[in-house]
Order: structure tokens, then sequence, then C-alpha cells
């Protein structure tokens, strides 16, 4: 048994926390959003502050047990500094991993080094600078500063970005440092690895997932509406062409924290792979649907901490569906909106992990079970495991249906495509040249 305290900037991996509960070790959480902070209340012991989480594992030192502290997310980087400077195992989480995802430009020097292909862009401090400069033709802005999931946005030509900077500028002002990138046409492939703190270990991990809100590809972006995720068997091009092996240098030298580091990518039409952005952290929902793949999540922990190998996951697909409530997908929920979601009934599912449930924001109440936690209306995923992408579809489908049916919770919205949507992006890199798993087409 050991000690795991988890510092949680999105509180939507309690499913992770039950995991790592139930194989026995003693796990406390700490919920960075205050809206959010009974996210996992009588599942999981809560730390009212993140001191209160870090004495949690000093105690654990004190009596000789085994500790980690976990960061799921980036957005602690200072929190991650401090408990490493005072020698306690630390994965995830740094001021590394902050600067990767959050400075672009210092994302785009690591990957240059290291050979990735790198769109064409321009980097500006004010929208009027841009909107003054843009050429006429499709572009994606993106900004270091969070504005919301849908700020990373597609825009087709320059009266389309004078209409989006309208909205940005009115609700965020005009000082918004960002970059104009020229849009590559292909797909979207994610490719992940896991870092011990010395180098890069285990397989390389691709997820294919889809952002928009509804079917056919409506509606904002969300962080995610459904994935398949996989472990590729051997080194795939994709790394090669990402310039993955020459990484590991320039990861010691920044002093890169143990973690995950995941590289999204576009795979063109002529197989060319273009780097896009950092994910320096769990990916939502990618990991909580790839963790169903390996065989002992506190095994997989405690040999990144260690700076030992990777166990090795199955070779299964993954495959998840997000499910939601209103107000999901808007992102600026607030205490006092309590009545619409907090306390719902979340039934229906079976169990918070090991199935076909996995959980995100819910609590245990004395009286009515597992309820809605907060006011985001994310309610977790329906998944399944197994060869077949249609098949897992089909199975992830009828589980969210029926939970739909039940009405617990009430208004549960999730999409209907997104075995339909990956089986044509699969088929795109197949034909481009790279590899895909024969289960991805099925």
């Amino acid at each position: 048994m050991a000690r795991i305290a988890i510092a949680s900037g999105f509180s939507c991996s309690l499913a992770w926390q039950a995991r790592l509960v139930d194989e026995g070790h003693k796990v406390m959480v700490w919920n960075k959003e205050r809206q959010l902070r009974r996210v996992g209340e009588g599942i999981i012991p809560l730390a009212g502050t993140f001191d209160e989480a870090y004495w949690f594992c000093k105690e654990g030192i004190n009596a000789r047990e085994p500790v980690m502290f976990f960061f799921d997310s980036s957005g602690l980087g200072d929190e991650a500094d401090r408990v490493r400077r005072y020698g306690i195992p630390v994965v995830g989480g740094g001021s590394f991993c902050d600067r990767l995802e959050k400075d672009r430009k210092f994302g785009f020097d690591i990957a240059e080094e290291a050979g990735c292909l790198i769109p064409p862009h321009e980097t500006y401090s004010s929208l009027t600078e841009s909107e003054a400069a843009a050429p006429d033709m499709e572009l994606y802005f993106k900004t270091d500063r969070y504005l919301e999931a849908d700020a990373t946005k597609g825009l087709k030509d320059k009266e389309h970005l004078s209409e989006y900077f309208k909205g940005i500028r009115h609700r965020f002002g005009d000082k918004i440092k960002h970059i104009l990138q020229e849009k590559i046409e292909g797909v979207a492939l994610s490719t992940a690895r896991w870092y011990n703190g010395r180098e890069f270990v285990g397989p390389y991990e691709a997820t294919y997932e889809h952002k928009a809100f509804m079917d056919g590809d409506l509606g904002g972006s969300t962080g995610c509406s459904f994935n398949a995720v996989f472990f590729h068997k051997n080194d795939p091009k994709i790394a090669e062409d990402l310039g993955w092996d020459n990484l590991t240098l320039s990861f010691r030298q920044n002093e890169a924290p143990a973690g995950l580091y995941d590289i999204n990518g576009v795979v063109a039409e002529d197989g060319a792979v273009y780097f896009l952005e950092w994910t320096p952290r769990l990916g939502y929902d990618s990991e909580m649907t790839s963790f169903r793949l390996m065989p002992s999540l506190g095994d997989h922990l405690f040999a990144m901490a260690e700076g030992r190998d990777m166990p090795l996951p199955k070779g299964d697909l993954a495959y998840s569906i997000r499910l939601s409530i209103a107000p999901y997908p808007w992102e600026h929920p607030r205490n006092d909106q309590k009545g619409t979601v907090d306390g719902r009934f979340v039934r229906g599912n079976d169990g918070l992990w090991d199935k076909h449930f996995i959980a995100f924001q819910q609590r245990m109440d004395p009286e009515n079970g597992l309820v809605m936690a907060g006011s985001e209306g994310i309610v977790g995923l329906s998944l399944a495991t197994g060869r077949k992408l249609s098949e897992l579809h089909d199975e992830a489908f009828d589980f969210a249906k029926e939970m739909h049916k039940r009405g617990e919770p009430s208004g549960m919205q999730f999409r209907t495509d997104g075995a339909k949507c990956i089986k044509e992006d699969a088929e795109k890199v197949k034909e481009a040249g790279h590899e895909v798993p024969p289960g991805l087409l099925q």
C-alpha cells in the first residue's frame, strides 16, 4: 500500500482516483477550482488546501510508506516544483510543463529542434495588429492565454477573422498575445509517450478524437466529444517524423519532470506530419480512456516516479463517448447555479471506472447515492475496449442510451457518430502511408 496525493486542475480524474483506492492505495485529492471542490466527496478523501495534501505525503514519508504526488494537469507548476524540492516523488506538473503548453514559442522551439515540421505562422501582441497584417486565407487563431475551449479557432478568410475578433475583443480586450497559423489540411492525430524523468519509455500512444460538440462536427469545440486510443506495437513512422528520438536531450536540459507528453499534430494528405502544440499532462478524455488498457495504474505511476520502464498495456482499442448535461459546453459556471446541475442523480451506471461508466464530476450523497458535483455539467464517459471499432461504438452507445433512457442524469447529451468519423480519419491516415490498426477500420 502506498500514499498518493493528487492535485487536480480540472477535477475530471475521479475515475483514476477511484481505481487507485480500489488497488489498495491511500489517496487524498486537492481540487484546485473552488466551484469544483466537492467533486469526489464521499468517495475520495479530499484536502481543503494544497498544503493539506502535501502534509499527507510528508506523514507517509515519516511512516516509511511509499509516497507519490501526482498532478493531473498543467497550470500547477509552482506547486509541483515546490513538492519536488522537498524530496517527494512527483509525476506530472512543473514549470517546464506549464511553459511547454502555455508559451507557444517555447513549445515550437523544442519541437523544431527535434526536427518537427511546423506550419507557417506569425506572432502578434494584439488583435488589431494581426487583423491589419493577416493574409486573406484559411488560418488558425491560437493564444497562450486561456479564453475558452473554442478560442483555438479555424478562420475561413480575413472577413471571418474580423467578425471573430469582434466577439473576442468585446469579451477579453484587444491586448491578447497570439499567433495566426496557416491551416494544414489533413487529419488531427495525437501521439504521446510517457517520460520517467530520464528517458521516454513504453509504447507510443495514439489518439483519434473530435472536439466539436454536435454530430456532423457542428457546434463549438469542447475538450473532447469522443475518441479512440491505442498503443502502437512498434515505433510508428509518425513518431519518427515528429522527432521523438531527438527530444530526450532537450528534456533533460530543461529538467522535464516525469509524466505524459503529447504532441498534437496533423497528418497531411501527402503523408507529411505537422506539429501543432504540446499537451504535457493527462488528456481529457484520452487518458481517462487509455488507462483502461493499463494492467495496474498504481504500478504504472510509481514506475514513472522511480525512473523505471513502463508496464506494458493491453493491445486492444479503447473507445469512449463524452456524456454531459446543460450548461455544458458553456465554460463559465458559477456556484449560484447549483439548482441546475449540482445534486442531479447519476444512476444507471455500473461503477466509477472498471466497466462502461467513467466518472468525472460526481460526489456521493448519503441519501441519494451518486450525484453531480459542481456546476459544469460534465458527467463522464461511456467506454468500451476490444478489437473492432464498430463493436466498441455499439457497446458504448448502447450504454449511453440506457443512461439517457433512465433519465439519470436527466437531459444527458452525447454524440452518436463517433465510429463513423474515426473510421474516415483512419482511412485517410492509412492512405497517407501511416500505420493504422486493422480494428480501427472495422
